[in-house]
């Protein structure tokens, strides 16, 4: 398994529960379900945006890391692009945690 993370930014309009309960329900138990082993969801909360998407100047910002089979992080960006609440999303491997896991740099 390779170390991903993933950002998402969802509808300003969710409130706190909802971008929560999505998360949960369709981020997290997606990659579980996969395989996956989620190391951490870490709600940035609103921020502005740089140019506006769907005539909104905000979106709500989620970065999920996890470990997880390739195939896993394309099930996940295929049910994201297709999500009304997800204005973006991009997922990056990151071989520095794996790296540094090994212990070499």
């Amino acid at each position: 398994m390779r170390v991903y993370e993933t950002m998402v930014i969802l509808d300003p309009d969710l409130d706190e529960d909802e971008v929560r309960s999505y998360t949960k329900g369709k981020i997290v138990d997606v990659l579980e379900k996969l395989g996956a082993n989620v190391r951490d969801v870490d709600h940035w909360g609103k921020r502005d945006l740089a140019f506006e998407i769907r005539h909104k100047r905000s979106g709500y910002y989620v970065v999920v890391t996890a470990d997880a089979e390739p195939a896993a992080v394309d099930e996940l960006g295929r049910q994201l692009a297709i999500a009304d609440e997800v204005f973006r999303h991009k997922t990056v491997r990151r071989p520095d945690i794996e790296r540094a896991e090994l212990g070499s740099s």
